[in-house]
């Protein structure tokens, strides 16, 4: 992506865990080019969520679960250094291969590409802005990678070495080689073959991140972490806020479920209630079981045990936790 966006359109958010992107202008979001990222099979991309931030858009991508490339090949062997090369190298092919998608929008930063460390799969930050499609050549955008990986492996210390000295030399080789080219020639390696074939093992590279000394999460903990959308059936009811006044309760079936007044907009309504927003609060479930809850901007306010909450901020729920929408009271059961 060029840089100059970042100061003249784009923004960067600063967190503790996650990476956040605010666009200063209404114009510049593509809303197909969302469409297509958030049903995007592949994992190349970035779980990303969408919320209103002082009237601007801004786009969360949960990478606090993973590891920042940069970070990662530095503390790698020469072996797992090229796996993850091929696998960045692959992601891209991914989001060229489709027509809709544009790699001039990858924030193409190498501390801004993350990498599983389970499966050593690389997930691209894609950012749904109108960019033209001939604004930026690819073999701009593949320079500009090449130029990134080898400052980094040139800075290593094992820098040398007969694998990574050689691997130099073929990001060198743009006149000739593609990325797509250099991919094929990382396969090469039987022991990066070999870490490909085995790479859904856990914990291929060892300690890339702190030990945690406790193993349960804190609450600002559990704030921070991704939420990853996972297709469940409607009829699945995986929560359910019991009403406290004895209204209507709302039944949680999906992963990302929406609660407000309108029915047009919201999988679970509060009719009968001014109070309520149309949009007003959603209700978020991991893949792990953990649920969360944020607030979408609502006038009158989301709470959590007597605690309003942020619009930006995922509040971890528990049984029997209370919640009022506006001023409806309900209790959480699973």
């Amino acid at each position: 992506m060029q840089r100059s966006l970042f100061d003249e359109q784009i923004s960067e958010v600063m967190t503790s865990s996650n990476t956040a992107y605010i666009l200063k202008n209404h114009d510049m979001f593509y809303d197909i080019g969302f469409r297509v990222m958030k049903n995007q099979k592949s994992g190349s991309i970035m779980e990303c969520h969408q919320l209103k931030y002082n009237g601007n858009f801004k786009f969360v991508f949960f990478t606090d679960e993973y590891t920042r490339l940069s970070d990662l090949i530095a503390k790698a062997d020469s072996d797992h250094v090229m796996v993850i090369i091929s696998n960045l190298i692959r992601s891209i092919e991914d989001i060229e291969s489709n027509g809709f998608l544009n790699v001039a929008c990858i924030d193409n930063r190498l501390d801004h590409i993350f990498v599983d460390n389970r499966t050593m799969a690389v997930r691209l930050i894609y950012l749904p802005i109108n960019i033209p499609m001939n604004g930026i050549k690819k073999a701009e955008f593949e320079n500009d990678i090449r130029a990134q990986l080898i400052k980094l492996i040139q800075g290593l210390p094992n820098a040398e070495s007969g694998k990574l000295s050689e691997l130099v030399r073929v990001l060198m080789d743009g006149n000739n080689l593609s990325l797509s080219d250099v991919a094929k020639r990382l396969q090469v390696s039987p022991v990066a073959q070999h870490i490909m074939d085995t790479a859904s093992t856990p914990n291929v590279i060892q300690q890339t991140r702190p030990t945690q000394q406790n193993s349960t999460p804190s609450s600002e903990q559990m704030t921070q972490q991704s939420y990853i959308s996972t297709p469940i059936s409607n009829n699945t009811t995986m929560a359910t806020l019991v009403s406290a006044t004895g209204k209507e309760n709302v039944v949680v079936s999906k992963t990302h479920f929406l609660i407000g007044k309108s029915a047009e907009k919201v999988d679970g309504v509060i009719s009968g209630n001014s109070a309520v927003s149309r949009v007003h609060c959603e209700v978020v479930i991991r893949e792990n079981g953990q649920m969360s809850i944020i607030d979408k901007g609502s006038a009158n306010g989301t709470f959590v045990n007597g605690q309003r909450i942020g619009t930006d901020q995922y509040v971890p729920l528990q049984e029997n936790d209370r919640v009022k929408i506006a001023n409806e009271e309900y209790i959480v059961r699973r």
